[in-house]
């Protein structure tokens, strides 16, 4: 139990690390960042990473996108809680509700629907 406590709060620590360095970039409106430290910030993030790739077809110039599918193949959603700036907020905003809401349960668990899973993933392909 000792280990997972100590890995938790490494997730967070760099979970925050990375939502202020995006943040930063959003905030930017004096240009104190250079166009350099704008892709080296955005390289684990997935779309900037992916249109890199796209647009040069190199594996060099967008390891980004290799490392974040490596990533999400070896360890699942650490990409969504670690890196990505839209799921840390998202971590972020509902560990605030949970204090302050009066609502002991949030979440309730729901068998699920594999047909929609299924019929979701027909479409996309």
């Amino acid at each position: 139990m000792q280990l997972f406590s100590i890995l938790k709060k490494l997730r967070v620590a760099l979970g925050i690390i990375f939502l202020l360095l995006t943040l930063a970039l959003f905030i930017d409106i004096y240009e104190y960042f250079e166009e350099s430290t704008f892709s080296k910030i955005l390289y684990l993030q997935f779309v900037p990473s992916l249109l890199k790739f796209v647009q040069t077809l190199s594996l060099v110039t967008a390891g980004g996108f290799i490392i974040v599918l490596l990533l999400t193949l070896l360890m699942g959603r650490f990409y969504c809680s670690t890196i990505c700036p839209l799921g840390i907020l998202q971590d972020v905003i509902n560990y605030l509700a949970k204090k302050v809401s009066k609502k002991k349960v949030f979440f309730k668990y729901k068998k699920g629907h594999p047909i929609w899973r299924y019929a979701f993933l027909g479409i996309m392909l």
